[in-house]
């Protein structure tokens, strides 16, 4: 299966999920995307239960895939790019925040000691 045709059915599945709520992703849904479900079950589960879940980390990794089956980058190089992206996505911003509040906790003791 082609990643357009995966990402073309994740947002198939949320956009049922959107205009008829979490039940959307019941039996019938699962059916016709049994595929998803067998092959992603984590993804299948969290779209059809957040159905504002943002696509594009899922449209990224599946970018990924198509350059590693293009031979144009391999499993190592793929496994990298993916990484140094979550981190600055995910990680990064929290480790920013711990900076920020431990650096403004220096600053109130310089103040007050």
């Amino acid at each position: 299966m082609s990643s357009a045709d995966i990402m073309s059915q994740f947002r198939e599945i949320q956009a049922a999920v959107r205009s008829g709520g979490p039940g959307a992703c019941a039996e019938s849904l699962a059916r016709a995307h049994s595929h998803l479900r067998e092959r992603y079950p984590y993804l299948f589960q969290k779209v059809c239960t957040d159905p504002g879940m943002d696509l594009s980390q899922l449209q990224y990794m599946l970018d990924v895939r198509d350059m590693m089956d293009a031979n144009r980058i391999d499993g190592k190089e793929a496994s990298e790019q993916v990484g140094k992206a979550m981190f600055a996505t995910y990680v990064k911003p929290m480790l920013d925040a711990k900076d920020g509040e431990r650096a403004a906790g220096d600053h109130k003791r310089r103040r007050t000691g």
